[in-house]
């Protein structure tokens, strides 16, 4: 229709049904449903089509929206192939049978291709095992890809695989996830039990991005992680969307069995943003929107990367707030962190003219700002010359320094803390001031401040050097008032090693060809040697060593590619090899293999160097037979026969006589002998004559009868039968 009056032209139409869209509107007048294409869906009276996202909450949500495996208890209300179930951050476990797949599993699917993914990349979506049941089960994909994201596998546990199992031809991609303390229990089995991760079937494909594997086991330990028998397991070194740009942190090294292409370690961190000057760092996090704000803002739990260097407002990348702050934050949370823990050499510098950072609020979860220095912060006429926290914020500052800030107002030459909970581990406080005398180093007027007196993670097991007093306001604070440091010396998580030197220790990667299982190593031997047949690369927890139908040609590296070279032909090796051994005479392998195999009965080795049956063995010939070593074939005697592929020659009864060697038929091969002849086994003719009323025993001349012994034939087969043959001759 038209209005009057009016330029504008306007149409009617009729609202689709669910399931259809207006494939028309706003063309000429007309309108037209047509049907969402594949994986799509809408609601009645919608324009247009959605891949449709399922929000769950709650484990019978999710176990109905996915869980479509016919031969169990299976979910009510199944998602179709495509399809997006959202989980919302929380745990997931089974308080009842009735929402679970099984008494086995959690969620077992048949078929589904789509997504399962946490709410966000950084909140915790926790699929909880409690120890009883496997994670998920995947009976294949249709053959597209199942997507599983954000999500934490906990605690999952089965006689076969405590994580998740992927079978039949499954395509899964696993992104920024994590397996916990995923189980395999069955010590009677254990060459069928694998920890976090199985895989089946030979187009079966598992693609791992920015995913940790921490805590499973298995009762082989090198399953611990990963097992795949068949099929393409994959581990990506780079992050996925939206992260591509950025570089996954290396954690330590998977413990698996079977090939595992890529670089077998878990990754993780994809969510890091580096900042390498103040201008990079300000985009990030300075998101106080009534003041000047960063237009590149991290998501909540995102993490921000400092290199090593100073960081000022001065300068051409230089970028602030404004007069008073070089940072604000609002309602932020996740981390800010050095490149170098030791030094803490990514320096916030106020130049004496401003404040570090203003932090208002964090949304419930942490600001974690770890082995930065504060120096040179001044808070005028105001508070925390370095940081000030207000309003309900959380803040942990791990291996900090602060040096040189001042505050000219109440109080807190390098925090003031307001209403917020500040945590402190292992940072040092130097010279700074505080002009009205009161907390030079920390003011509190509200809220909660603790010093911890131990490292954080990954130096717990050391104990920080206690340092100077802090001087505090007459609030007071938590813990022992002081400043502590030297938490990283001397004391290395798993896989390094630690190294001394000069004013100066640090922890060093483990060498090739070495490892370290433990964390809190405080000698500079923590690493050993792989034992014979395993190989290791840099930061090893564990040695691995090669699987069936591989040998070691190289101990110091990570891959089994480039430790292991394939058996040739021929040859076998059980795993952990550091060679492989010869087939025995008159057995056969190809490359790659467990162990060698003969031929069957009846047939010869004709090529050793094939895991063929076919191509390695050759029927015997008519006439000919072959017994073990099966290397050959041995012609039949004299008076026996056999067919094509025997294992064993025949001859013909007494009063029959070979007329074909070459066949395995008695009726073909012997042929009775002629009335009145006879013929003792293995003839080749029958030469003797008898009467038709007597059989000849003994020796006949000239076709004459025997005059050494005649009976009546009705005796005959007795006498044969305590003889065992009878010829005339």
């Amino acid at each position: 229709m038209t209005v009057l009056g009016s330029p504008f032209t306007y149409f009617c139409y009729s609202p689709c049904p669910a399931g259809q869209q207006n494939s028309d509107l706003g063309n000429s007048g007309s309108s037209s449903c047509g049907p969402c294409p594949s994986a799509q869906t809408s609601f009645d009276g919608a324009t247009s089509c959605l891949i449709p996202n399922w929000q769950v909450t709650t484990m019978l949500e999710f176990f109905n929206k996915v869980s479509n495996y016919e031969s169990t208890n299976k979910g009510s209300s199944i998602m179709n192939n495509g399809d997006t179930t959202t989980l919302s951050a929380t745990v997931f476990k089974c308080s009842s049978d009735d929402e679970c797949g099984s008494r086995d599993s959690m969620i077992i699917t048949d078929n589904l291709s789509g997504s399962i993914e946490c709410s966000s990349d950084n909140d915790i979506c926790v699929i909880d095992g409690e120890s009883s049941r496997r994670i998920m089960y995947l009976y294949g994909t249709g053959g597209l890809t199942f997507t599983l994201r954000s999500l934490t596998f906990k605690d999952g546990s089965n006689q076969a695989t405590g994580g998740i199992c992927v079978v039949n031809d499954g395509i899964i991609d696993v992104i920024l996830c994590l397996f916990t303390n995923c189980l395999s229990v069955d010590d009677e089995g254990a060459e069928n039990a694998f920890g976090a991760l199985y895989t089946f079937s030979s187009r079966t494909t598992v693609n791992l991005y920015a995913t940790r594997f921490e805590d499973s086991s298995a009762p082989s330990a090198i399953r611990n992680d990963i097992r795949s028998i068949t099929g393409t397991v994959t581990v990506h070194e780079k992050c996925p969307s939206p992260y591509a740009a950025n570089t996954p942190a290396r954690g330590s090294a998977l413990r698996s069995q079977g090939t595992v292409n890529g670089s077998p370690y878990s990754y993780g961190d994809c969510n890091i943003w580096p900042a390498s000057d103040m201008g990079g760092l300000f985009e990030k996090i300075s998101n106080y929107v009534t003041t000047n704000t960063g237009e590149a803002i991290i998501a909540n739990g995102d993490i921000v990367l400092l290199s090593t260097g100073t960081y000022k407002c001065s300068g051409s990348a230089g970028t602030c707030v404004n007069a008073w702050n070089m940072l604000y934050t609002n309602n932020l949370f996740g981390s800010l962190k050095c490149v170098d823990e030791a030094e803490a050499a990514c320096v916030v510098d106020g130049e004496d003219e401003r404040r570090g950072i203003r932090i208002v609020g964090t949304g419930g979860a942490a600001l974690k700002i770890r082995a930065c220095t504060f120096t040179k912060g001044l808070a005028d006429e105001s508070n925390g010359g370095a940081i000030e926290v207000r309003e309900d914020a959380i803040v942990d500052l791990i291996l900090v320094k602060f040096s040189s800030c001042q505050a000219t107002g109440t109080g807190g030459g390098a925090i003031y803390v307001e209403q917020a909970t500040v945590n402190i581990f292992g940072s040092t406080f130097t010279t700074n001031n505080a002009n009205l005398g009161d907390g030079d180093d920390i003011f509190r007027f509200s809220g909660t401040v603790t010093v911890e007196n131990t490292c954080p993670s990954p130096y717990a097991a050391k104990s920080p050097q206690q340092g100077s007093p802090l001087q505090v306001s007459a609030s007071g604070i938590s813990g022992p008032p002081f400043s502590y440091s030297d938490c990283f010396f001397y004391s290395c998580e798993g896989g390094y090693n630690p190294t001394f030197g000069g004013t100066s220790s640090f922890c060093s990667s483990c060498a090739p060809g070495r490892y370290n299982p433990s964390s809190g190593s405080t000698t500079d031997s923590a690493c050993l040697s792989c034992g014979t047949g395993e190989y290791s690369g840099l930061f090893a927890l564990f040695c691995s060593g090669c699987a069936e139908g591989k040998y070691l040609t190289d101990a110091g590296t990570a891959t089994e590619s480039s430790a292991c070279t394939p058996c040739a032909s021929s040859t076998f090796s059980a795993a952990s090899s550091t060679s492989c051994a010869s087939c025995d005479v008159g057995q056969y392998s190809g490359p790659s293999s467990s162990s060698c195999t003969e031929c069957a009965q009846g047939k010869y080795l004709s090529n050793a160097a094939t895991s063929d049956e076919a191509s390695a063995c050759t029927p015997c010939a008519a006439s000919t037979f072959s017994t073990f070593p099966f290397n050959t074939c041995i012609p039949c005697s004299v008076g026996q026969y056999s067919g094509m592929s025997s294992h064993f020659c025949s001859t013909c009864v007494p009063g029959k006589y070979l007329v074909s060697a070459t066949t395995s038929v008695e009726t073909t091969a012997c042929q009775t002998c002629e009335e009145g002849k006879n013929s003792p086994p293995g003839a080749l003719s029958c030469p003797s004559w008898c009467p038709a009323s007597v059989s000849c025993i003994g020796k006949a001349e000239k076709g004459e009868p025997s005059d050494e012994l005649s009976m009546p034939v009705s005796i005959i087969p007795t006498l044969l039968s305590v003889l065992r043959f009878a010829h005339c001759r």
